[in-house]
């Protein structure tokens, strides 16, 4: 197990320097710039621009600029915002704990949902629960996450008045309750999309399951039905959505994007949104960067995972 851990991290390391390499050449490479803002300013002089070009190391190739921003990197500097001036690690260091937070409870929601889900769906074959939550799933595959999210701020906060619209606290409260009101639509908005997913593998992965020569077996030898159910045919029908939940743990991150710019949640995807309009390229490579390592730690996880549910594989 640990050399393949090892093995693993060698790879994670080569791929990181690959997408850091590309994300950081199609960035530097396309139209506009950082001072793209200022070129249409009568206010700013050509002089004042070629200074500011210069101050920010945009004078210098794409390549110069990125084995300094590679070199930053390894010794833990990821070097400083071009719109406000502050060191990247101190901007997200303000903005992690909120999006954490939302992605966490999003996580739990969708857990908490799509396995009772998926098992009802998967028990109940054709029945009209079954019908009902399949024609759920595909409507929320087919919704696009922003209009979900605005028709519940229209329905929970405008019209019935149960939860906050947007933001994180009420003035002057900072208690549980009042984060956990403000937490509720958000959470629910970026889980949505797991829920539809991963009840949908689950129920195809039971199905498989229950029609096995071993789960007949089981029932045949007087066992509970929940105890065929737990050992037998849930814990055997995991390893697919446990694919898939490696692989949605950057898409969680992603996803916050959208979400925290309508609720207006202080995360990081608002600040990585805001590095996209101002071309921030310090703060987008750190977006860049923090994805793909949620994406590799997610896949990482999902394999170590598999050991533990299927006794069968090894890591040799």
């Amino acid at each position: 197990m640990g050399s393949y851990v090892a093995q693993r991290g060698v790879q994670a390391a080569v791929l990181l320097l690959l997408v850091s390499l590309v994300g950081y050449s199609i960035m530097s490479l396309a139209p506009g710039g950082p001072l793209a803002v200022y070129l249409h300013n009568p206010h700013v002089t050509p002089e004042k621009i070629d200074l500011l070009r210069h101050q920010l190391g945009l004078d210098q190739p794409w390549y110069l600029r990125y084995a300094s921003w590679l070199k930053g990197l390894v010794s833990g500097h990821w070097g400083y915002s071009y719109y406000t001036g502050r060191p990247v690690l101190d901007m997200i260091g303000e903005r992690l704990p909120a999006t954490f937070t939302l992605m966490l409870s999003a996580l739990s929601l969708a857990i908490a949902l799509s396995f009772p889900l998926g098992a009802l769906a998967a028990t109940h074959k054709y029945s009209w629960g079954d019908n009902l939550l399949s024609l759920g799933s595909f409507f929320v595959w087919a919704m696009p996450t922003f209009w979900f999210g605005l028709m519940l701020q229209m329905a929970l906060a405008v019209r019935w008045h149960l939860l906050p619209v947007a933001g994180m606290h009420e003035i002057d409260n900072r208690s549980v309750g009042d984060l956990l009101r403000h937490l509720t639509m958000p959470a629910m908005v970026l889980g949505i999309g797991s829920i539809a997913s991963w009840s949908r593998y689950l129920r195809s992965g039971m199905l498989e399951v229950l029609g096995q020569d071993y789960v007949r077996t089981a029932y045949a030898k007087g066992l509970p039905a929940y105890r065929v159910m737990l050992r037998h045919v849930l814990r055997n029908s995991l390893i697919p959505i446990v694919t898939i939940m490696g692989l949605d743990l950057h898409v969680l991150f992603s996803g916050a994007v959208i979400t925290e710019s309508i609720f207006a949640w202080p995360g990081m995807g608002r600040l990585f949104l805001a590095a996209l309009n101002n071309r921030d390229y310090p703060v987008q490579m750190a977006g860049l960067m923090i994805s793909a390592i949620l994406l590799i730690v997610g896949n990482l996880m999902a394999d170590l995972t598999y050991a533990a549910l299927d006794p069968r594989i090894r890591y040799e």
